[in-house]
């Protein structure tokens, strides 16, 4: 057992770094840096023990591998935070979008008009001032927000 561990244990190396990189990247999204980097130092190891540049021991492996850890994480701290908040900011597109009703009150530029749709109440806003009794439609739906315009007759 023990001298199966020590002749393939570049490969288990490798194969761990392998691991932990994959399970950054899909459980994670990239934001756990340490994990990656981990990983990355682990297949790095793994390839040098490899190719002869390090002894196999597992004394020279565990020091290169912290090493290693220590050096991508200072490197790739900052793309890789970055990777892992990015987000996308999509438009919502709604059925509610077209849709039109009449206004009881004014609705002027930063103010919201309470408007029940479908047994929820939303935000009605506007980017222009709309009288009362304008009709208006619906151009863009947020979360809880209307965003109307007058319809012009």
């Amino acid at each position: 057992m023990v001298k199966a561990l020590s002749t393939d244990f570049s490969s288990i190396i490798i194969g761990l770094g392998v691991l932990c990189f994959i399970v950054e990247a899909v459980a994670f999204g990239f934001s756990l840096v340490v994990l990656a980097s981990f990983g990355l130092s682990l297949i790095v190891t793994g390839l040098l023990m490899n190719f002869g540049f390090i002894s196999s021991s597992m004394g020279v492996s565990f020091s290169v591998i912290g090493i290693l850890t220590i050096l991508i994480t200072a490197v790739l701290w900052v793309p890789l935070k970055k990777l892992g908040q990015t987000t996308r900011h999509e438009a919502v597109a709604s059925d509610l979008v077209g849709h039109r009703f009449r206004i009881d009150t004014d609705l002027t530029i930063g103010e919201n008009l309470a408007h029940r749709y479908s047994g929820v109440d939303w935000m009605a806003k506007g980017i222009t001032h709309i009288e009362a009794g304008s009709m208006v439609e619906v151009k863009q739906v947020e979360v809880g927000v209307l965003w109307v315009a007058k319809v012009e007759d």
